[in-house]
């Protein structure tokens, strides 16, 4: 009899004995009284607050509150306010010393209670895990109640297709590919209902399964057939020990840890995984590093789109891009296709050192034979498995024969296919491995061919797959390092070039080995200057010294003057193209492919004056064009059309 519309009948019979007239009632649904961040209870003390309410009524003082610290604050709140308190089953005065201290010990023997049921409870559940009982909570997918009270049975679905998981695991299957592939399938979780704090019930899961989902389902030892058992002491955390449950389990315990050791060698591996998280192929993605604060450059697509309909990209370091102030480095980011580009073009620039091409002939030679004898022992390997088959082909068609059988069964069919593709698939396997070994028996020298290669080496790149692309970019490059050049020695001055040293680390260090380099790894440092996105030129110094360009002077070359230099020219052809095709500036920006705000920028020369306009159109003098800036545009529309012409004179200093 203690139910929320019971309280209400109860309360409100003491207020029409009290002759007060209720106001509003203040309910929290499934809140406990041990929680403060109730909407109910937080909107009654901005009521009290307010004076929107001189008395509050309750069935009881701990279903105000059952914590003694929010008590304390709701009972002092209400005496600050002027508020009464009034309870049908206890007697309440907080205005006076008795009666503040009487309502405060009612919250903390409620409080008490509270805790002590707790603990009661917590005690049980442990009992009940020591005994091999599930220990409360949903059951995980895979499982569902039985007639026994805390022993569940198998849910045939779900079982089976933990089964599947736990053995994709265990294989090497990352979680991210099992994620894809049940997508695919169309599998999701398994439903359930749930009740709400307003008392509704509602269908919940049935959602696609998610990584962290996975991760959660492998290190759940209910699987294997174990319950957890919390152990509670004063002062310190908890522990955990497993129990031995009373319920079969869904996988062996041998196939739990298989899977269990495969998630924690991929989360120890030095390499990681590269996931595509965006949509573009970058291929020195977790490759190029911050040289100041060593933080990773990843790719960020931009909004400009090329012809093809890819965006423009750059590699931006992640510590300046999360916190301006976490990185200092001049060179926050980089154009992606120039430095990919660039790199690229470096790896075929390798043709022309002879070190190289002798390590590489020399390693190729040194594998050989090691090859060829690898290679017969797969042949070897091969051929036993393709006379199993073919012994296995003769048996079937034997036994058919003596029995009088003239068509196989449809299982003796499928059999025969299976093991007639398999056959094929061995006899390409063998077939591929003589050519291999063919070629590598030649001794023929392959120094022109490997050289030749090497040449074409950035545009037969290209030609591969992303994921081929990726492979031999991560077997070939170790890391690639951006330090900022501040010397500005190099590649001419200006204020748009930018200037850095591109330091790589090769993995092919341990094959060019020559006297002064044993031991060392092969690492050349590249002398790049860009200019608004474009290689003026760069130039690499160390193991490897090569000439990728030139600079053609100490400063970038001048545009020819046309007689129309100043900005407000471009104006007036951006206005007649409007005016032709009838488009809006909107409409230019996206035809155009640049910004709406680089349009408007430019328009705003029309702000002027008539007179203004004419004297820029017909300037001549350079340096007076470059007076003409934009900021000397900010001052000159802020005054009267008037006056605009008098001060654009007295800017230039011309009488």
């Amino acid at each position: 009899m203690h139910s929320l519309d019971t309280q209400e009948i109860r309360v409100r019979e003491l207020y029409k004995q009290l002759k007060i007239n209720v106001v509003k009632v203040y309910i929290d649904r499934g809140w406990s009284g041990r929680k403060s961040k109730r909407p109910d209870w937080k909107s009654m003390l901005a009521d009290i607050k307010t004076g929107v309410i001189q008395a509050i009524g309750a069935y009881k003082m701990e279903r105000c509150a059952r914590d003694t610290l929010e008590g304390v604050i709701f009972i002092d709140t209400c005496i600050k306010h002027r508020c009464h308190i009034h309870s049908c089953t206890e007697h309440i005065k907080i205005f006076t010393a008795h009666g503040r201290k009487s309502a405060i010990d009612l919250i903390t023997d409620a409080e008490y209670i509270s805790r002590n049921t707790g603990e009661k409870v917590r005690d049980a559940r442990e009992i009940y895990a020591s005994q091999g009982y599930k220990n409360g909570g949903r059951y995980p997918p895979g499982f569902r109640p039985s007639s026994t009270p805390r022993i569940p049975d198998h849910d045939p679905l779900y079982a089976e297709l933990l089964n599947e998981i736990f053995e994709q695991v265990s294989s090497g299957t990352s979680l991210l590919e099992i994620e894809k592939d049940l997508s695919k399938r169309g599998v999701r979780t398994p439903e359930f209902e749930i009740r709400k704090r307003g008392g509704e019930k509602v269908l919940s899961g049935g959602r696609p399964i998610r990584v962290d989902q996975l991760e959660s389902w492998i290190r759940n030892p209910m699987y294997k057939g174990y319950v957890s058992e919390t152990h509670h002491k004063d002062g310190q955390d908890d522990t955990h020990t497993y129990v031995k449950g009373l319920f079969d389990p869904i996988v062996s315990e041998e196939l739990w840890a298989a899977a269990n050791k495969a998630l924690d060698d991929a989360k120890k591996s030095d390499t990681g995984r590269i996931q595509k998280r965006d949509r573009w192929f970058h291929p020195l993605k977790g490759l190029i590093q911050c040289g100041v604060c060593g933080s990773l450059m990843t790719p960020r697509p931009t909004s400009k789109r090329d012809s093809t309909g890819r965006p423009y990209s750059y590699y931006r370091c992640r510590g300046a891009s999360e916190d301006r102030k976490a990185c200092d480095t001049p060179v926050k980011q980089l154009p992606a296709r120039l430095i990919e580009d660039l790199i690229y073009d470096y790896l075929g620039k390798m043709a022309d050192s002879p070190e190289v091409i002798d390590a590489l002939v020399g390693n190729a030679q040194r594998g050989k034979t090691s090859k060829i004898r690898r290679l017969g022992t797969e042949i070897s390997k091969h051929t036993r498995t393709l006379n199993e088959i073919k012994t296995e082909v003769d048996n079937l068609t034997e036994v058919a024969a003596k029995l009088g059988i003239e068509e196989f069964s449809e299982d003796l069919k499928k059999k025969v296919k299976r093991l007639t593709r398999e056959r094929e698939e061995i006899l390409a396997a063998i077939h591929r491995c003589q050519c291999e070994q063919d070629a590598l028996k030649d001794e023929r020298d392959y120094r022109k061919s490997i050289q030749n290669g090497l040449k074409h080496f950035s545009e037969a790149l290209r030609t591969l797959s992303e994921k081929e692309q990726r492979e031999l970019i991560q077997l070939i490059i170790q890391g690639i390092i951006i330090q900022p050049d501040l010397s500005n020695v190099r590649g001419g001055g200006g204020s748009g070039h930018q200037h850095m040293r591109v330091e790589i680390n090769l993995k092919m260090g341990s094959l060019v080995r020559t006297d002064s380099q044993r031991g060392r790894k092969l690492k050349v440092k590249l002398d790049v200057t860009l200019n608004r996105g474009k290689t003026v030129w760069a130039s690499t110094t160390g193991d490897i010294p090569l000439d990728i360009g030139k600079p053609t002077s100490s400063s970038s070359p001048k545009k020819p003057s046309n007689g129309k230099r100043h900005e407000i020219h471009r104006a007036d052809k951006i206005l007649a193209t409007m005016k032709k095709h009838g488009w809006s500036a909107a409409d230019y920006a996206r035809k155009q492919g640049i910004s709406r705000s680089a349009v408007s920028q430019v328009m705003q020369w029309y702000q002027l004056s008539s007179e203004c306009q004419q004297y820029l159109r017909e300037l001549s003098d350079p340096k007076l064009e470059r007076a003409c800036s934009h900021r000397l545009l900010r001052k000159l529309v802020k005054l009267p059309p008037v006056e605009q012409f008098p001060a654009l004179l007295q800017a230039l200093k011309i009488r």
